[in-house]
């Protein structure tokens, strides 16, 4: 077929609800979106043959023929495939995006008019592309700017690009994944506003005066996500915030279906007391508050913030889930239990010739691996250190180990690389 013939068949031909532009320019802007779809951003135009030119016209077509959106569409997966590609960056003009389909319409000198492809082209890069205002974009100068970079943002507001970066993981406007945030863009007013919030952040050792409450309820907000952090490295001191928005949003939330009372209602506990009284964390009531599912909520006049927040813990009982069974604890707490420090833990649960000395389980986002408590409950039943051998025995714990190796009792393991002497309970047999 000609090259200027469309497709028989299905609908008119609307490149953008283009149903009355010239056949010719309907025809050319469906080959031009084709060829970037069916052979890359920059194919090489003068060597492309007839039925290449063929399938850039029936691919194009497969898009155009569903006027705006489909083209919108078609301008959307080349942006995906772009960023799958890894060979640009957010910060990668149009040009390097949309390739010819993009010289097209900046550089042709026919003078004929493309049709109104040109136009959602354009709409299309400054939704999704970093364009400074005063730049000429297809035949129109740029106002205004909608989308930031990490580094346009960062240069925009004086702020260091780490900061930036971390900045806008932590509030869920860009991904945490490297190789998916190397082509990400924001919308420009949310990410100035967001720098300009965090800039009039609360640190993070200032929250439980804030908040009126302790430091331990702080961190457990934190945890749970009511306080998402801002990190800042400047001049090699890590400083650690929380927007001040997110924390005047906070206790707004608290309030939202809070009660004003003057004094305490009977049975109404403070939110740490209503938790220890639940068995529940506090980080559970919490979120029964934000969400309405209490119904008595009260706040008491004259106290500020969380600390002034009341619940009935009976409430929170009944509407609380049991906790599930704990049957695995990360390694630190593992340590807590058998008395050894992190270090010894770790070294026993570290991969040796026959297995580890003390076996793991498979962790979770907080913990990369755990300890059973069946394993560590055997592991405490069958060994034991020499620090609190020799607490039990009343020996000290040098007289203890001449002892011990003298009556020919082993440690387990390279005591060395252990960094303890630990001993099997069954082989001490002294008199």
């Amino acid at each position: 077929r000609s090259r200027k013939t469309l497709p028989s068949g299905g609908p008119t031909l609307g490149v953008g609800s283009l149903d009355a532009q010239p056949i010719e320019a309907a025809a050319r802007a469906t080959e031009m979106l084709g060829v970037i779809l069916a052979f890359g951003p920059k194919p090489n135009l003068k060597t492309l043959t007839r039925d290449q030119w063929d399938v850039a016209g029936r691919v194009g077509f497969e898009f155009a023929a569903r006027g705006e959106v489909g083209v919108i569409e078609g301008l959307t997966e080349v942006r995906k495939r772009f960023d799958k590609s890894g060979i640009g960056n957010a910060a990668a003009g149009p040009q390097m995006v949309y390739g010819r389909l993009y010289q097209w319409l900046e550089f042709s000198k026919s003078g004929k008019d493309p049709g109104p492809i040109r136009e959602l082209l354009r709409e299309h890069i400054l939704e999704t592309v970093e364009i400074a205002p005063g730049r000429n974009l297809l035949g129109l100068p740029v106002t205004s700017r909608r989308r930031h970079t990490v580094h346009s943002l960062a240069d925009a507001t004086g702020t260091h690009p780490k900061t930036v970066r971390n900045l806008l993981i932590a509030r869920g406007l860009l991904p945490d994944d490297p190789s998916v945030a190397r082509c990400a863009t924001v919308d420009a007013k949310t990410g100035e506003h967001e720098v300009a919030a965090m800039k009039a952040s609360v640190p993070q050792i200032k929250l439980p005066s804030v908040l009126n409450t302790t430091r331990g309820q702080v961190i457990q907000l934190i945890e749970a996500g009511f306080l998402p952090l801002i990190t800042e490295k400047k001049h090699g001191v890590v400083r650690r915030s929380c927007a001040a928005d997110v924390v005047d949003g906070f206790c707004a939330d608290l309030l939202r279906h809070a009660k004003i009372v003057d004094k305490k209602p009977e049975g109404a506990m403070g939110i740490p007391d209503a938790a220890q009284a639940a068995f529940v964390l506090s980080a559970v009531i919490v979120r029964m508050v934000v969400t309405g599912a209490l119904k008595r909520i009260y706040k008491i006049a004259g106290v500020p913030g969380y600390g002034g927040i009341l619940v009935d813990p009976d409430e929170v009982r009944k509407i609380a889930k049991p906790p599930a069974p704990v049957e695995a604890v990360p390694v630190y707490l593992a340590a807590r239990k058998l008395g050894f420090s992190l270090s010894v833990v770790n070294a026993l649960v570290k991969a040796r010739e026959g297995g580890p000395l003390l076996p793991t389980v498979p962790g979770n986002e907080r913990a990369k691996v755990m300890i059973h408590l069946s394993d560590l409950d055997r592991f405490a039943r069958n060994c034991i250190g020499l620090t609190k051998l020799s607490s039990e025995m009343g020996i000290h714990h040098i007289q203890l180990r001449r002892v011990l190796d003298a009556a020919g009792v082993v440690p387990i393991g390279n005591a060395a690389e252990l960094g303890a002497r630990i001993y099997r309970r069954s082989e001490i047999k002294l008199d």
